[in-house]
């Protein structure tokens, strides 16, 4: 048996436990891109119920980031024919019910409606949406917040080319079957040759560089997704302590030592090869459902900081996205000829 076969078969043997488990742009150019695409300089909104301060505070920030001019009517049903008839509409389910929505829908399909409510609960949200709203905010909410979503809503309706369906995370991710899973008292040794066995699976396959991975999901002796090791890892790992924790003059005077730095690099990956990755792995990345947008993918890897993210359906861990797989689909999409008309599938996915 070759040691590719082996790795496979260590690999199989891994995924047979009982499923995975987690243990423990530049605001100007955008305006810019909105006014040469026509985009509304004077925006009504239709906001039952809601008080004149806040009415007000979310005309101030539809002014200062998108129209000349933005009117927030608080009172009243809307009237076809009026000359103040909205733009969009904004539903409070706090003070309305989803019967609401239904009603401006069946009269007026075309009025774009955000619900707002102060449930997490997906089913309301699904509920709102399936009533017929464009979409579904959690309170509390700033207006600032409130204006960014009806700036959206508006401009998407504004645009004359029609935008493609997007993959969802799954649709980019690698797969948990592709992805290298070991557990943690295997050795830093076992871990490098399974890496570089998955390289060249890779090359071979003509799917190098939008699909090759260079870390190691670790799992517990129950199959749960306790950690990973990436090359990262592996390099701080064999920096002895007294260099890693030496202070930036201390290292400028040990900077010329020929007995340091010499052969010190060789001499230490014997004794950390038989090093368990237990030992050396960080937490495992944050997780991120399966069914979530791209765009979610990017916010929760800049805001979190992390290059990965573990991708879970029912609590079921499915696969890695990681930075590079959202850096192909920019790339794919870009390519895409913008002459050819795709039409806009809105999704009613949570």
């Amino acid at each position: 048996m070759n040691e590719n076969s082996a790795i496979h078969e260590e690999k199989l043997s891994i995924l047979q436990y009982k499923g995975f488990y987690i243990a423990t742009p530049d605001s100007n150019s955008a305006k810019e891109e909105k006014e040469k695409a026509g985009f509304l300089q004077n925006i009504k909104i239709w906001w039952p119920s809601t008080d004149k301060k806040s009415a007000m505070l979310l005309k101030k920030n539809l002014e200062k980031n998108c129209c000349a001019n933005a009117d927030v009517h608080y009172a009243g049903l809307p009237q076809d024919g009026d000359d103040r008839f909205p733009d969009i509409g904004v539903v409070d389910l706090t003070i309305y019910n989803t019967d609401m929505i239904r009603m401006n829908k069946s009269v007026y399909a075309d009025l774009p409606i955000i619900a707002i409510g102060t449930s997490e609960d997906k089913a309301l949200a699904s509920e709102a949406l399936s009533s017929g709203a464009d979409d579904y905010l959690i309170k509390p909410l700033s207006t600032e917040c409130l204006a960014n979503v009806i700036e959206e809503v508006l401009y998407l309706k504004q645009i004359t080319r029609a935008m493609p369906d997007e993959k969802r995370v799954m649709g980019v991710m690698i797969p948990i079957m592709e992805y290298t899973v070991m557990k943690g008292d295997m050795t830093v040794y076992e871990a490098i040759e399974a890496i570089k066995a998955s390289f060249s699976i890779r090359e071979t396959s003509g799917r190098f560089l939008d699909t090759i991975h260079r870390s190691v999901l670790v799992l517990d002796n129950n199959g749960g997704v306790e950690g990973m090791v990436t090359i990262r890892n592996f390099i701080s790992s064999i920096l002895p302590d007294y260099l890693k924790n030496m202070s930036y003059s201390d290292s400028k005077s040990l900077s010329l030592s020929t007995v340091l730095w010499k052969g010190r690099f060789s001499a230490r990956l014997k004794r950390f090869s038989e090093m368990k990755l237990k030992d050396i792995m960080t937490p495992p990345p944050p997780v991120i459902d399966a069914c979530a947008t791209l765009l979610e993918a990017s916010l929760k890897m800049v805001a979190l900081q992390t290059r990965r993210l573990v991708v879970v359906q029912s609590n079921e861990v499915i696969g890695i996205i990681r930075e590079q797989d959202l850096f192909f689909e920019m790339e794919k999409i870009m390519r895409r000829k913008p002459s050819i008309p795709i039409k806009i599938n809105r999704s009613r996915d949570i």
